[in-house]
């Protein structure tokens, strides 16, 4: 079991982060160092894993009634007015910038070019051409876009600056530094309408009326309300399934899930600059009480697993098949061997077995309606603003993502 790859896994937060994978692209370059810092901390994780031996004996089972299940269902609609709000929500995040013959205020966009210089030495990732950057965003460290307010087009300045003790990059926190900086233009921001021409720019010529973005938008929006009322079908069956079943968990199993899910935390916590001592204190918790939600979590884990397990064995599920795999590669959007070379074969194998398993359950349920499943649903797809845009081709997160690391060190 391959532990770094557990938060891209469908069952790693008990079927709830169905498009973990899929959200990898279209991310705009003020993201990319975050991003960096995420393949990282897998890649440590993954390490540290390498030690960790998946116990033989988890435990044992007794499956409880698990075909013929109550499962409240619905089919979840989009709305004129969902499709209107969402393009309302892009409009106002992507305004029109028009380029002006004035010194830069807050909440213009400066295109900069900027090289970044430690002891007189450029750094890596300190320097980026033709970035656009928002003054007052927040984006930059402090002192680096208040450094530009009041410059103008062709205008050069150094800026001296200083990273934050608690910085990311160990190298860089608590460091000097200076910023030579040259605005390229200033752009003023303005509401954007939505025509022809804002739907051929924002999709970069992909889309090219309004029309069809609306019809693409639509497209968009009812396929995550399908995927999100999946999760909760699959994931309240799949806890029925759990409750009517009676299971004895190892203590080999206990602990090895433990583990798991510390890993998982500080990996987690080390993304964001944080220590387990700085989590509990802004979660209230003490040590005493992660201790248990680890342990009461690391039994679920394992249960689950015996539970899935134990149904594809009575029902002949065990031999994955190509419509298994694919079943698999619609869920995340990835071929078979891209899932493969990001999490390794047992964790594509124990993803198609899981999903193979839940649709059977579901397959077999009693279903009923539930009232609330397309409210359910609809608040999980409309908390999901960046799915759509990336898949209706943002060209501003294309252009972004394009300008390389162009946020590189200089970002908080």
């Amino acid at each position: 079991m391959k532990y770094a790859m557990k938060k891209f896994l469908l069952f790693a937060a008990a079927c709830t982060a169905a498009a973990a994978l899929a959200a990898c692209g279209g991310k705009k370059a003020e993201e990319t160092t975050a991003a960096a810092s995420a393949e990282a901390s897998g890649a440590d994780a993954s390490a540290s894993d390498a030690a960790l031996t998946e116990p033989e004996n988890l435990g044992t089972v007794t499956l409880g009634q698990y075909k013929g299940v109550t499962l409240e269902t619905a089919e979840p609609e989009v709305t004129d007015e969902d499709v209107t709000n969402y393009i309302n929500n892009l409009l106002a995040a992507n305004p029109d910038e028009t380029e002006v013959d004035r010194p830069a205020a807050e909440n213009d966009v400066v295109n900069i070019d900027y090289t970044g210089k430690m002891n007189g030495e450029e750094f890596d990732g300190g320097s980026a051409k033709a970035y656009d950057l928002t003054l007052g965003s927040g984006t930059f460290i402090d002192g680096f876009e208040d450094g530009l307010i009041g410059a103008k087009k062709g205008e050069q300045r150094t800026l001296n600056l200083k990273f934050p003790d608690t910085y990311s990059n160990t190298d860089l926190a608590g460091k000097d530094v200076t910023f030579d900086v040259t605005v390229n233009a200033v752009k003023e921001k303005k509401d954007a309408t939505l025509t022809d021409a804002w739907v051929n720019k924002y999709t970069n010529g992909s889309i090219t009326t309004v029309a069809d973005f609306e019809t693409r938008v639509r497209e968009q929006l009812q396929k995550q309300a399908d995927q999100a009322e999946q999760n909760i079908e699959m994931s309240d069956i799949l806890q029925t399934v759990m409750n009517n079943s009676e299971a004895q968990i190892s203590d080999e199993a206990i602990k090895y899930y433990s583990e798991v899910e510390r890993q998982q935390l500080d990996a987690s916590l080390s993304q964001y600059g944080m220590t387990t001592d700085s989590y509990l204190t802004a979660m209230s918790l003490s040590q005493e009480d992660l201790d248990k939600q680890i342990e009461e979590s690391a039994e679920n884990d394992a249960k689950r697993k015996l539970v899935i397990e134990a149904i594809a064995k009575a029902e002949n599920l065990e031999k994955l098949t190509n419509a298994d795999y694919r079943a698999v590669e619609e869920l995340y959007g990835y071929s078979k061997d891209m899932l493969v070379s990001m999490a390794g074969q047992e964790a594509v194998d124990t993803d198609a077995l899981n999903l193979k398993v839940l649709n059977f359950l579901i397959d077999n349920a009693e279903k009923v309606p539930r009232e609330t499943a397309s409210t359910e649903a609809a608040d999980e797809t409309g908390s999901s603003e960046s799915g759509a845009a990336e898949e209706t081709g943002s060209a501003e997160s294309s252009a972004a993502a394009e300008s390389g690391s162009a946020e590189s060190s200089a970002a908080k």
